[in-house]
């Protein structure tokens, strides 16, 4: 085979060589490094499907790949000498081909080799699945130690002949996990580790490092003489850029120490489609210039073609400010300048507020008349994130080249992120197109507050900025107000968007900005076509409280904007702003649907600067959004707790279709003082088209909660057809929504009232409420109880009714003549005093909406909207008899005459005797 010290170990390198190798029981001394030259072409081929790990599951790792190692496997033809004909290069060539194809072939079982990466490394799971399925791959935890993770992940193994390092590198430099790899740390802090790594491999193992520029000059060729001397592996790094073509980089390593029999793990396939690079340049001090300053680093990349990276690994724990005393030098190579590299730094990881630590401070008040960062030409796709910038005399990002990326950076505070250090004039300037500040991801949170000009400034002429998740004139919690703006009288405020066709928030969850606390202006409008969604404007960062900007939430002052929209999230929240809500002073077709604005000083939208516009008959005037009509609303009633039906009309352009919006407000807010309501909840809409004349009225039921005593309102806007929408007008005059009756409803139960006797003439009766029980329910929230009574039978007796001021008789009753009682009114039954008795009332249930009690009403009109229920239910009462005394009216009866000898009389009768005196009402 062929020896590759030397020489470049690629792909090709030929793995299956190992018995060319020197005596297997004892480790070799290594031999100092030397610069490489191209080698042989040989074969590289996949294995059995292998097993990924990561740092929590090292030690079952280990166990599972040593019981899989032992399987047999069929040989495959191996590679010869340099000079030796190769009988194999076609298997070699099939071989090869296959691997890229992403199919397999079998190789000896008996080797094994460990691949660490760093999850920093941009997309780094295609670089996994494009491994020797042969390896066993291990993911660093990018928040803990990673030469820690390798040694603890290698401590039970024996006899592995190749480990590979992919990480992000420079010279001498490597990083793995949350650590660098150096020269002074491979012979210092980490000599026992490596030490004890080097325990776990087998006489003649292999360490590929793959990291750019890692064995380049005399400080690279020193680190790896020291993890040779260390670990008694044979070392290969890279002298140039590791990665793909396109950044000027490659999959070679130039420079070994030893014989490098190991093969470049990285298949074909993915080395071509992998688009990275594994170039870093770390930053080590604070110094201004110099080795391992960011000054240098930035100059370094500059210089590096290709893409980029520029960390830091300054010593020491706490916030690290670097104080240029001149501006930093403009970037013209595409980097990624990455704070949250510093040990100890994190990003946030809160849905609401911000609990990222950021360590890294750019502070410009030594800098002269300079931005923080200036991306320039020949930079566009460059990252900047996880720094703190402030006080510098310009911006804090100037952007002017396309397609960068600006996260998780607080820019204008302090380093605590709770205190105004703005710069003097805006947070970010954005001067090219397609810049991307913030995304969706909590990670990604911008802060950007205090400064003097605007948070955000979108030039005039640029298009595709995105602006995302990211809170501007807020501290970092989003609680308290440290506005943009700080200086001028109206000039300045949150964001500023000159050009055309940009996004400021978006309608999935985490896209929309919090843009509170500014001074003047949430945001201003001007160019055409940018789109707001999803925004809360004026508010804390949970949309309770008030954080609002001083003027408007919205200031437009040009055409076709649009402010919210018709699908869910697309609406923004405006409120608690020190001025209008949306001002539209100049421009047409600007469309404010959807959003919920509300406690706004001033108008929820105002066309014009004058108020409230009044509208005219046929819409003929022009202006801010044409001045554009509202409607008129004339009813709103409450039918349920989850309906209400709107009655009103519209009057607008002729023949022209409009999409018409509802909205709500309670009466505690939400309410100008003009009456022409804001919109704190948003209900429905409808579609209307005008007459000839230019109207159209409308009725329409929306399912929506509106309580009795809210407030209801409406806009209308332009629908351009295709899901567009032009201008929208004011909000209308509010109108007071009424709940809209239902009738009770009685679940009829015959009930027996308490049994009396005859002689209970002045009974005290019964509660109305205890003779209906629990039969009567109402949908309406506080519906009252009552009854009307429609028919009666009476007996020998009479029925009564007390209302507060004594009996009175019922008296003649009908449905068209019902009596109305309340629940806390009585009705009780008279007896005759003589006889038993039983009588009955029939009633329906009234919930007191109409009438008044002890009245006769007609109740033949019932259920649906009335007061009457429809069911009638009737209650009996039973009268018991009691004995009477008979009564004796003396009548002095005379007996019939006998003679003195009739001693056998047979007497008189007693019922002649008494005749008819003794009477007995019984």
């Amino acid at each position: 085979m062929k020896h590759l010290h030397g020489t470049p170990v690629t792909q090709e390198a030929g793995k299956n060589a190992r018995t060319m190798k020197p005596d297997a029981q004892k480790r070799r001394k290594s031999r100092a490094p030397q610069e490489s030259t191209p080698g042989l072409t040989g074969t590289c081929l996949a294995l059995e499907p292998r097993i990924l790990f990561d740092g929590a599951a090292l030690a079952t790792g280990a166990e599972v790949v040593q019981d899989t190692t032992t399987q047999d496997q069929p040989g495959v033809p191996d590679v010869k000498s340099e000079t030796g004909t190769d009988s194999t290069t076609t298997d070699a060539s099939r071989s090869e081909a296959i691997w890229s194809s992403g199919l397999s072939l079998s190789t000896p079982s008996d080797r094994k080799e460990m691949v660490f990466i760093d999850t920093r490394v941009e997309n780094y799971q295609m670089l996994v699945d494009g491994i020797d399925p042969a390896a066993e791959v291990i993911l660093l935890d990018a928040r803990r130690d990673g030469i820690e993770q390798i040694a603890e992940s290698l401590k039970d193994w024996s006899d592995i002949d190749a480990i590979h390092l992919i990480g992000e590198g420079t010279e001498a430099e490597m990083h793995l996990g949350a650590t660098y790899l150096t020269q002074n740390s491979i012979s210092g802090r980490y000599s026992n580790l490596f030490t004890q790594i080097g325990q776990s491999l087998s006489a003649d193992a292999d360490l590929l490092i793959y990291g750019c520029n890692f064995g380049r000059g005399a400080g690279g060729l020193s680190a790896i003489q020291a993890l040779a001397d260390l670990t008694g592996a044979d070392i290969a790094a890279s002298t140039d850029r590791t990665g793909h073509v396109s950044e000027f980089a490659n999959w070679e390593l130039e420079v070994s120490t030893g014989f490098i029999e190991s093969s470049i793990v990285i298949g074909q396939a993915t080395q071509d489609a992998w688009e990275g690079v594994l170039a870093t340049y770390t930053v080590t001090n604070t110094n201004d210039s110099g080795a391992g300053s960011f000054r240098q680093a930035i100059l370094d990349a500059n210089a590096n073609a290709g893409t980029d990276n520029i960390h830091f690994n300054i010593a020491g724990a706490g916030v690290h400010t670097i104080s240029p005393t001149s501006a930093l030098p403009t970037i013209t190579g595409v980097v990624t300048i990455d704070g949250y590299t510093q040990t100890g730094s994190s990003v946030n990881t809160l849905s609401t507020g911000n609990d990222a630590v950021l360590q890294i401070e750019l502070s410009g008040i030594s800098a002269g008349s300079a931005n923080g960062l200036n991306v320039g030409a020949g930079s566009a796709g460059s990252t900047i994130k996880g720094l703190i910038i402030n006080q510098f005399s310009l911006s804090g990002i100037q952007l002017s080249s396309t397609g960068n990326v600006v996260v998780g950076n607080w820019i204008g505070l302090n380093n605590t992120g709770t205190a105004d250090q703005g710069n003097t004039v805006d947070g970010i300037t954005i001067s090219a197109n397609n810049n991307i500040i913030g995304t969706s991801a909590v990670a990604d949170r911008n802060v950007i507050s205090g400064n003097d000009d605007e948070g955000v400034d979108v030039d005039p002429g640029i298009s595709g900025a995105v602006i995302q998740n990211n809170y501007i004139g807020t501290d970092i919690s989003g609680t308290a107000a440290i506005g943009n703006g700080q200086v001028g009288a109206g000039t300045w405020g949150g964001v500023l968007i000159d050009g055309d066709n940009n996004t400021i928030g978006g309608s999935n969850a985490g896209e929309g900005n919090l843009i509170s606390g500014n001074q003047h202006w949430g945001m201003l409008l001007y160019g055409t076509g940018n789109t707001m969604l999803g925004n809360q404007i004026g508010t804390n960062a949970g949309g309770t409280a008030a954080v609002g900007n001083v003027g408007e939430g919205i200031l437009i002052g040009s055409g076709s904007h649009k402010i919210g929209g018709t699908t869910a999230g697309e609406g923004n929240l405006i409120a608690y702003n020190t001025s209008k809500g949306v001002s539209v002073t100049g421009g047409t077709n600007n469309s404010i649907l959807g959003n919920r604005i509300h406690s706004n000083t001033g108008l929820g939208i105002d066309l014009g600067t004058s108020g409230v516009t009044a509208n005219d008959a046929g819409d003929g005037d022009s202006g801010a959004n044409n001045l554009q009509n509202f409607p008129v609303l004339w009813t709103a009633d409450v039918n349920s707790p989850t309906q209400v039906t709107i009655d009103g009309t519209f009057n607008s352009t002729s023949s022209t279709t409009f999409r018409v919006e509802f909205f709500k407000n309670t009466v505690a807010t939400g309410e100008d003082s003009s009456s022409h309501g804001e919109g704190e909840a948003y209900l429905g809409f409808t579609t209307v088209t005008t007459d000839g004349s230019g109207n159209v009225s409308f009725n329409l039921t929306l399912t929506a909660s509106v309580t009795a005593g809210e407030y209801v309102t409406a806009t209308a806007t332009e629908d351009l057809g295709g899901g567009n929408y032009g201008s929208t007008s004011e909000f209308s005059l509010n109108t007071t929504a009424v709940a809209e009756n239902d009738a009770p409803v009685l679940t009829p139960s015959s009930p027996s009232l308490t049994t009396i006797t005859e002689d209970e003439t002045n009974n005290s009766g019964h509660l109305v409420s205890a003779i209906v029980g629990s039969s009567i329910t109402d949908v309406d929230s506080g519906a009252a109880e009552g009854i009307a009574i429609t028919a009666l039978t009476s007996g020998n007796g009479t029925w009564e009714y007390d209302i507060g001021g004594g009996w009175t008789a019922v008296g003649a009753v009908s449905d068209a003549s019902a009596l109305l009682l309340r629940s806390t009114d009585r009705l009780r039954f008279v007896p005759d005093g003589q006889n038993a008795d039983s009588a009955t009332v029939t009633y329906r249930a009234w919930d007191q909406t109409s009438g008044t009690e002890g009245t006769k009403v007609d109740a033949s009109t019932n259920g649906g909207t009335t007061a009457f229920s429809t069911a009638t239910d009737t209650a009996r009462i039973t009268v018991t008899a009691v004995n009477d005394a008979p009564v004796l009216a003396p009548a002095s009866p005379t007996l019939t005459t006998i003679t003195e000898d009739e001693t056998t009389n047979s007497g008189d009768v007693v019922s002649a005797i008494v005749g008819a005196s003794i009477t007995d009402v019984d």
